[in-house]
């Protein structure tokens, strides 16, 4: 009773191009809402999430990696989007873990990331160099991730709002 709906292809490419996810994100002006159903899984490379669209699970919605390949982050946030009631982990991956969440600098607008379960990852979410943009932490569980639950480069100059989140079990 959706439509329309993107699969993945055979296809990994940069940036996540030839899967359903980054199909989706590139082919709905923003702001649109893009709804995960079920399982959804990331491969090799990481999904940039370039449009300000809202991405959201449905019910019991999860994101996780195919494959043993764990260098790059799960997604890539660098535009004013928001990640909402989803589980996203990293599955296999130990040496190293994948990075869940990247936030690299939108420019403009506020990213949101809310209502989540992000587990087993390297950082949770990792808000990376020269990042300029908001970023609100809100009702998300985060626990068990092998580095930081949320790692915030020095040389940022955007503010972080985190609150209401239980944030445990990853590294002291």
């Amino acid at each position: 009773g959706q439509s329309p709906c993107y699969l993945n292809s055979l296809d990994d490419k940069s940036d996540g191009m030839g899967t359903g996810l980054k199909d989706a994100i590139d082919a709905a002006p923003a702001p649109a809402t893009i709804t995960i159903l079920g399982n959804y899984t990331v491969k090799q490379n990481t999904i940039l999430v370039d449009q300000a669209h809202t991405i959201q699970g449905s019910g019991a919605s999860a994101i996780s990696p195919s494959g043993t390949s764990c260098d790059q982050a799960m997604l890539k946030i660098a535009a004013a989007a928001t990640i909402r009631g989803l589980a996203i982990s990293d599955g296999e991956c130990s040496s190293p873990n994948r990075d869940l969440i990247w936030v690299a600098d939108p420019n403009q607008g506020t990213v949101t990331i809310e209502s989540n379960d992000l587990m087993g990852g390297e950082d949770a979410i990792h808000i990376v160099s020269n990042n300029k943009a908001a970023v609100n932490l809100r009702f998300n569980h985060v626990t068990g991730n092998n580095a930081y639950a949320v790692y915030m480069d020095t040389t940022n100059t955007g503010v972080l709002d985190a609150s209401a989140n239980n944030l445990y079990a990853n590294r002291t």
